[in-house]
């Protein structure tokens, strides 16, 4: 199966500063056939909502283009706030999503640490389905955290290959779709490995090693021997926690690599927005999904707009039917190219 999408002119995306998501009737006016395809969701307008959540963030990167930098201070050298006392010890303190808390779960189940994951957002929402090779998918097992019947249980489907192809239309030069194996062949419930992870974590690591829902990281206060972790939940409440080590598992724009950056942002961004559905035609033809296939990296037409946009689509349990599929592209944030996710999701609905 290979997505097509002609070019089509959508508006620059703009938020002013403090505004609020607006209503369906701006996002239908703007965003019609994105309207349209949410609309068999339940929920549709708390879906575009987050997207425009999502939107409000990636214009904070873009206003650091060759601009005023965020000074956010966040690791700071000294003893926290006076009377302000840690409410636990721990060996290690993570702050982030999957990655944290699979790293944490090893150290503690598989190396007796105590330690303590931030996590804010709810545990388990940067699971969905995760595209891996077997060498990959043998570290999970390696890492001493799960057996490999618990990897085995994880894995949702295996494609025989994948392959990528460029657009050609225009070029004198025709090529055939260039066939890979051994790379992203593995489809994994992202969801159930980071259940497992965090249930090991709880039941099997040292005792006090703890996961806390809904906290973001703040800031870090840096003393000899320790490190104290401020984070914040709903209604502004405070937490301050301890450790001997602090790990930064926020992601390339996270407020610590910021810090670390000067305040800038990152030099390059991957603007991406994809689907999960069901009920496409199965089989090998071009107009079918084949579930044993991985469409690693397709583009259909020519660069434009100053970007090239990338098709990739991966099946997940065959049982289930369910077929994913994203496009994306890769940019330099000094770019004038259009950033905007709800831009992109209206493209990929054309």
């Amino acid at each position: 199966m290979v997505a097509t999408a002609p070019t089509k002119s959508v508006a620059s995306f703009h938020i002013a500063r403090g505004a609020s998501a607006p209503d369906l009737a701006y996002f239908r006016q703007r965003y019609p056939e994105t309207v349209t395809n949410l609309g068999v969701l339940p929920r549709r307008e708390e879906w575009l909502r987050r997207i425009w959540e999502l939107e409000t963030h990636w214009q904070s990167v873009w206003e650091t283009r060759g601009g005023e930098a965020l000074t956010r201070e966040v690791v700071v050298r000294g003893a926290p706030p006076a009377g302000r006392e840690a409410e636990g010890e721990f060996d290690v303190i993570y702050a982030g999503g999957a990655s944290a808390l699979l790293h944490a779960a090893t150290l503690a189940c598989a190396h007796g640490r105590r330690v303590l994951v931030l996590c804010g957002g709810a545990q388990g929402s940067d699971g969905g389905n995760w595209n891996l090779s077997d060498e990959g998918l043998r570290g999970l097992e390696s890492s001493g955290l799960f057996t490999r019947e618990e990897v085995e249980a994880s894995v949702l489907n295996r494609y025989r290959g994948g392959f990528v192809k460029f657009h050609d239309a225009s070029s004198r030069v025709k090529a055939e779709p260039l066939w890979v194996s051994g790379s992203l062949d593995v489809a994994v419930d992202g969801g159930h490995v980071l259940a497992l992870a965090a249930e090991k974590l709880r039941r099997h690591g040292p005792k006090g090693c703890a996961i806390i829902e809904g906290f973001r990281f703040v800031r870090a206060y840096v003393e000899p021997g320790r490190v104290t972790v401020e984070a914040e939940g709903a209604h502004e409440v405070r937490r301050f926690f301890a450790s001997r080590l602090f790990v930064d598992a926020g992601g390339a724009d996270s407020s610590v690599a910021r810090q670390l950056n000067g305040g800038r942002a990152p030099s390059h961004v991957c603007t991406s927005v994809g689907t999960i559905a069901r009920g496409f035609a199965r089989g090998e033809g071009r107009d079918a999904a084949d579930f044993g296939v991985g469409e690693i990296l397709v583009s259909t037409e020519d660069a434009s707009a100053h970007r090239q946009l990338l098709w990739e689509g991966f099946a997940g349990s065959p049982a289930r039917g369910e077929y994913a599929t994203r496009l994306f592209f890769y940019d330099s944030v000094e770019s004038p190219a259009d950033k905007s996710l709800l831009a992109l999701f209206e493209r990929y609905f054309e």
